[in-house]
């Protein structure tokens, strides 16, 4: 990668760049998709190659007299969904540092939109590395939009002191998509501290280890003045409720309605109304 001043160099000659994704795939590699159940993941997601790039884009965006609105690490669909055949970011995750958290912000002072393909696995006792992934995130102080999606549910869940440092002033799109919280504490601070410019809301496939999703709609009504939301695929630990549970139609009609509920549009509870809708 010895190229990287190269492209570091024509970056900073696109005045009108804008969108930038750096994603990898394993198409050109050696390796087949991984095994879910794998504990390492592949060598090509541990590459340096994907940090280079990312430290040329950093080096470009600070020399340059524009700004980028979007930043996507990882491959994802218009769904928010992570591509099958792309893996997380590891490579770059991994190295994001703490310490560089004054290049992040003159990097990406003005970006607006930021979306995260999360790796699905670290590898045995290995750890995410938040800490890199909290100054990226604060870095970026006129954030408007983020999205997280882990590959697939994950069983490691949200720390909390990541949770906690995850303050955007001007945030009014959150998108979280396999995503496991502890408890509903956990999610529910997440929510609040950007309750007054949330506006937007995606919710999949989100995993509760403890508590109730009952309590969790209530207090997001309680607080939360939304314009849309888009709400599906609860999993519980202990309680609450789960897709896998109820029909595929009673599901639909049970996630239309905790949508309409936590936007303030009717006022029945959308789990009595299941239990009514459900056949003894």
């Amino acid at each position: 990668m010895s190229d990287t001043p190269i492209f570091a160099l024509a970056l900073s000659r696109l005045e009108n760049l804008r969108s930038v994704t750096l994603s990898q795939t394993y198409e050109h590699s050696r390796h087949n998709e991984p095994d879910i159940g794998e504990y390492e993941p592949p060598d090509v997601t541990l590459s340096p190659v994907g940090h280079k790039f990312f430290e040329a884009l950093i080096d470009a965006l600070s020399q340059r007299q524009g700004h980028i609105e979007d930043l996507t690490l990882g491959c994802l669909s218009e769904e928010y969904y992570p591509s099958m055949n792309a893996p997380g970011l590891v490579g770059v995750i991994q190295r994001l540092n703490p310490a560089s958290y004054r290049r992040y912000q003159q990097a990406f002072r003005n970006l607006k939109r930021l979306a995260i393909a999360l790796p699905w696995t670290m590898g045995e006792n290995k750890e995410l590395n938040y800490s890199g992934l909290s100054a990226l995130i604060r870095s970026a102080t006129a954030l408007e939009g983020l999205c997280l999606t882990f590959d697939c549910e994950t069983l490691d869940f949200l720390p909390i002191d990541f949770i906690l440092s995850i303050h955007a002033p001007n945030l009014s799109t959150l998108i979280l998509e396999n995503v496991t919280f502890q408890e509903p504490r956990h999610l529910l601070v997440l929510l609040r501290v950007h309750a007054a410019t949330l506006r937007y809301l995606h919710l999949s496939c989100l995993v509760l280890e403890l508590g109730s999703w009952q309590r969790v709609l209530f207090e997001m009504r309680s607080f939360l003045s939304l314009e849309s939301c888009t709400i599906g695929g609860f999993c519980v630990g202990t309680e609450g409720t789960s897709e896998d549970i109820c029909p595929t139609e009673q599901s639909c009609q049970f996630y239309q309605a905790v949508e309409a509920f936590v936007c303030r549009k009717i006022d029945e509870d959308p789990f009595q109304l299941l239990q009514a809708s459900t056949p003894p």
